[in-house]
């Protein structure tokens, strides 16, 4: 599992198994789309975290706050935002074919 860490303290923990694209852009950030949600992690330097999400070798994904994300060097990765939005539900339609 892989478990995200907010600033604010809240934590969700959601296993790899669940995991059905992985991508990464170096302007917008990742973005792991699961089952039932997607998430988005945004920060500097993140192709090497990229790599180590891919081959499953994550346990925590952390994001600063923001005085801290001001203390880590330019060079350094860090985690300046971490959105994990619910992704929708499609309602279902019934169909003229369905036993009633």
């Amino acid at each position: 599992m892989i478990v995200f860490i907010l600033k604010t303290g809240q934590r969700e923990a959601l296993p790899y198994s669940d995991l059905r694209r992985l991508s990464f852009n170096p302007s917008e950030g990742i973005t792991l789309t699961y089952i039932e949600c997607i998430i988005t992690i945004t920060g500097r330097r993140l192709d090497q975290g990229f790599q180590k999400l891919a081959s499953q070798r994550v346990v925590f994904i952390a994001e600063a706050d923001h005085a801290t994300g001001k203390l880590v060097e330019d060079g350094d990765p860090v985690i300046t935002g971490l959105v994990i939005a619910e992704k929708q539900v499609m309602p279902r339609f019934s169909s003229q074919f369905e036993d009633k």
